[in-house]
């Protein structure tokens, strides 16, 4: 563990969920300025930087289980804990690490 990530592990930082990141969001207003996209489901892959204990993805990946999320943080502490209830939820689509 580096300086940096020490840091970041001594004062946790708040865990919010973020409706504009939901893939359906994301295509909705892609298709707005006129680009084509896929569906979200199947295919959807989504990469949070910073994502703390992930509490954005662990919602966004039950509610999309077809789809891949992958999450990172400089806390070692928060990816833990992200970790516990992703496994605690039984959530297979989402890979958290540091």
């Amino acid at each position: 563990m580096n300086a940096t990530s020490r840091r970041y592990d001594d004062v946790p930082y708040p865990d919010f969920i973020h409706p504009r990141m939901d893939p359906a969001h994301l295509a909705a207003v892609a298709r707005l300025h006129g680009l084509e996209t896929a569906l979200p489901g199947r295919g959807t892959r989504v990469l949070e930087i910073g994502c703390g204990q992930a509490g954005n993805l662990l919602s966004l990946a039950s509610m999309y289980p077809d789809a891949e999320f992958v999450g990172t943080d400089l806390s070692a502490k928060q990816i833990a804990s992200g970790e516990t209830l992703r496994a605690a939820a039984g959530i297979k689509n989402l890979r958290l690490t540091v």
